[in-house]
């Protein structure tokens, strides 16, 4: 079978299938939600070179704050680990962030050789960065902040004095950067993370900087933590953090209010609807022969229950046939945004799939969209409601949106 024709098969057949079995799904562009956050990891600068970043952000956001977690020196070898559960904390509380890779700006290792040159280019990606997350669906491009670590606090503290898109930034063991202004026109309030033992940026230029911001009435916080190093561990780590995601929710706006509405949010009354498919359900369909391949017979068994909240419908599904073997974890949802149904799925082909939907009368209709090789090609999943225990399925796919060939058709039974 030529390669483009098994590629098709792989991203195809198994979305045509994802009420009939839930399973084999393609791995589709878009980014694929794990509750309570969501994370994925994208092209968000383009200096000399490509810079990438790590999202992290609530699976439904509206309005969100947005985040720039900006390392140092060391690089993400040493700071991934602490800056994706920093993530994960504000995401929790509602932000939206970014993780940028910036020395991919200068196409550095990690710990380069500190130069002007360099600290120039980073800057700039850092503002390339709040660039391409002011854009992000939900994020709200007036409340951004920056929250920088050794030099990562250099770059975030000179970046919001220039930059007035910028309304908060902490500095975790910086100090005062020799391209600061004496006379600060406008800047955002400030948190101060530092050490009192810190050998790296000292605690002298830590004050310096303090200095400098109170001399131009800039609203400053301090935090010291004694018998700590130049990056905190333990329960100085654990405070830190804590304190840093209260003042970024306080100065960007995210009142108690605001969270209680969070987390007391209900399920959309629209999820209902997805009631019918509660229960164990048994499939069983046909691949048609033709250009995927061709063709054969397939089962499923599929076990649908609701998260608890309410908020998704969990399916544990195992699938054998022409499509092959093995088991699929799904999520559906809805997003009361687009008012469009979803789908998310998970299986041990190491596969990741992605579908919207809606539902009229007694029918609904999927779409999914992919790349293969050159070639664009769209999905549609038609569902036909025969009784509250059986349902028909039709998958087609077309390059075009407007000829259409049917590749797999099938039916599923409530046990």
């Amino acid at each position: 079978m030529p390669q483009f024709v098994a590629n098709a098969r792989s991203k195809f057949v198994t979305l045509a299938s994802m009420f009939a079995g839930l399973m084999i799904c393609a791995r589709l562009l878009a980014a694929t939600p794990s509750p309570p956050t969501m994370s994925e990891h994208v092209t968000c600068a383009r200096s000399t070179r490509p810079v990438t970043c790590d999202v992290v952000r609530p699976v439904t956001s509206r309005s969100a704050p947005l985040i720039v977690l900006v390392h140092g020196r060391s690089g993400m070898s040493f700071y991934a680990e602490r800056l994706s559960g920093l993530a994960r904390r504000l995401a929790e509380s509602g932000f939206v962030v970014l993780i940028p890779h910036y020395f991919d700006a200068t196409g550095d290792p990690d710990k380069p050789e500190m130069t002007d040159e360099r600290f120039r280019v980073w800057l700039e990606t850092l503002g390339q960065v709040i660039d391409f997350g002011s854009r992000i669906e939900g994020v709200d491009p007036k409340r951004v902040g920056l929250s920088g670590f050794s030099l990562g606090a250099y770059l975030s503290v000179t970046r919001a004095a220039e930059d007035t898109r910028v309304g908060a930034v902490v500095s975790s063991s910086g100090g005062l950067p020799e391209r600061f202004p004496e006379k600060v026109a406008r800047m955002p309030p400030v948190l101060i993370i530092h050490a009192d033992q810190d050998p790296i940026a000292s605690p002298e230029d830590m004050r310096r900087l303090e200095k400098r911001l109170r001399e131009n009435r800039i609203s400053v916080e301090v935090l010291i933590y004694p018998s700590q190093d130049h990056i905190l561990e333990g329960d100085a780590w654990n405070d830190a953090a804590g304190k840093m995601v209260e003042f970024l929710e306080k100065t960007l706006g995210m009142a108690s209010s605001a969270r209680a509405e969070m987390e007391t949010s209900k399920p959309a009354p629209e999820l209902k609807k997805l009631d019918y498919f509660v229960g164990t359900w048994t499939a069983e369909g046909e691949i048609k022969p033709g250009p995927l391949g061709p063709g054969g017979k397939f089962t499923a068994t599929n076990h649908v229950q609701w998260m608890d909240g309410g908020f998704f419908l969990v399916t544990h599904s195992e699938f054998h046939g022409a499509m092959g073997q093995g088991t699929e974890t799904s999520y559906m949802g809805y997003d009361s945004n687009d008012r469009m149904y979803t789908y998310d799925s998970f299986n041990s082909l190491g596969e990741a799939s992605h579908a919207r939907g809606n539902l009229d009368d007694a029918a609904w209709t999927w779409q999914s969209e992919t790349t293969i090789g050159p070639q664009t090609m769209k999905g549609r999943l038609t569902i036909k409601m025969q009784s509250a225990t059986a349902y028909d399925f039709r998958f087609e796919v077309s390059t075009d949106g407007t000829t259409w060939s049917t590749v797999m058709e099938g039916k599923d039974t409530k046990k």
